[in-house]
């Protein structure tokens, strides 16, 4: 009621955050469970369910258990974008020499890259302005 001066909009308001909270977790439960079944055959409902309710037991233990729980994931999250960094870097070594093969060369060429600039620019300033109109 301090925010709004009414108790209609304090319930509107936390009803909505509420929607934004149920929406945000399906979402990261759906895409959790497309990325699992790469390594598990088990049906995406079941993965997503099985996800939401791993959140909640970690939620569930308390603030400090699950600031640490989230400080491992993170630590493994780390260690994999390490593993994938490392694993590039070999060909990084001419890059100047695989950058200038991805220039074009001839007139043709030009025209496509340049038609494909104007596409995206007319694109991207077509959505913003559906967005204002």
């Amino acid at each position: 009621m301090e925010a709004f001066g009414s108790d209609h909009f304090s319930r509107l308001t936390g009803l909505m955050v509420a929607v934004v909270v149920i929406i945000s977790t399906a979402t990261i439960a759906r895409g959790t469970a497309r990325y699992a079944q790469a390594f598990v055959v088990l049906p995406e409902a079941l993965i997503a369910g099985l996800v939401v309710l791993a959140f909640t037991a970690v939620a569930c233990l308390g603030v400090r258990d699950s600031v640490r729980a989230a400080a491992v994931m993170t630590m493994i999250e780390l260690a994999g974008l390490m593993l994938v960094v490392s694993a590039g870097l070999a060909p990084v070594h001419d890059i100047w020499g695989q950058a200038l093969a991805l220039v074009p060369t001839g007139l043709a060429a030009w025209i496509r890259v340049c038609a494909g600039a104007f596409l995206a620019f007319f694109a991207f300033t077509g959505f913003k302005l559906c967005e204002h109109g």
